[in-house]
């Protein structure tokens, strides 16, 4: 499950949490502050965490051009249970997952043996908000994908072409609607967003890419047709061959 919130009240309510008394320790580094439980898994591997997120920081702002200058509250949490404790004081409802964002500056994200859900996703969001609002789901989710690259170690464009294959393939189009794309598994959506949104700053740059397609409140199919100057149907034809393409 992901969450992603903008939310200037849940922020406020963030350091209340109960379930966050725990968490007494912190680390700080240039963009980040680090907090863990004393004595976690997560302690002993926080400079570590902390050189991977840093790294991801600058990469995200530099290839965005987006500054972003509030110190990001990183929660290293224990669990998908744990992460379910702090969305059901925020929002009432139990919902366990590995990483959420609660904009403008807070990434919830288990790290332990076995899950260790660090990297660009949360932090792409976060930074994208500076930017604008997110547009769609689709959107917002394909752009922190970008961002990671992969899913479950595999390149964006490798899953498409999987989706392809087994015919699990969804129009860009058609995950446009929100009720469609989070319905749809998300081991089906994220990938193609990720690599679709890849595709569109490939061939537009970032700038336009943000500009033209990610920032304005109309249909994506709008969009694309207005900014490549072709049908949808040709734009997603054009990234079909775009995904062939790639090793």
């Amino acid at each position: 499950m992901q969450i992603t919130v903008y939310d200037e009240q849940r922020q406020a309510n963030v350091f209340d949490l109960r379930t966050l008394d725990a968490y007494s320790g912190i680390y700080r580094s240039e963009h980040y502050a680090f907090h863990y439980k004393p004595g976690s898994f997560a302690e002993q591997h926080i400079r570590s965490v902390a050189g991977e997120q840093e790294a991801c920081f600058r990469r995200i702002t530099e290839q965005l051009s987006i500054p972003f200058s509030d110190t990001i509250q990183y929660f290293l949490t224990d669990s998908p249970e744990e992460n379910g404790r702090i969305i059901e004081e925020l929002f009432g409802e139990y919902a366990p997952g590995n990483g959420f964002a609660i904009g403008p500056n807070n990434v919830f994200a288990v790290y332990g043996e076995q899950i260790r859900c660090i990297g660009a996703h949360e932090d792409t969001h976060l930074i994208s908000y500076a930017y604008c609002d997110p547009a769609s789901a689709f959107l917002s989710e394909g752009l922190a994908m970008f961002m990671d690259g992969e899913w479950w170690g595999k390149p964006n464009a490798e899953w498409i072409k999987a989706f392809l294959k087994n015919e699990t393939y969804r129009s860009v189009f058609t995950l446009d609607d929100e009720e469609t794309f989070w319905n749809t598994p998300c081991e089906i959506s994220y990938p193609i967003a990720g690599a679709f949104t890849a595709f569109m700053i490939e061939r537009l740059g970032a700038a336009v890419f943000l500009e033209q397609i990610y920032k304005p409140k109309a249909p994506l199919a709008e969009k694309t047709e207005r900014t490549f100057k072709k049908t949808p149907e040709a734009v997603e034809k054009d990234f079909l061959d775009w995904v062939d393409l790639k090793q």
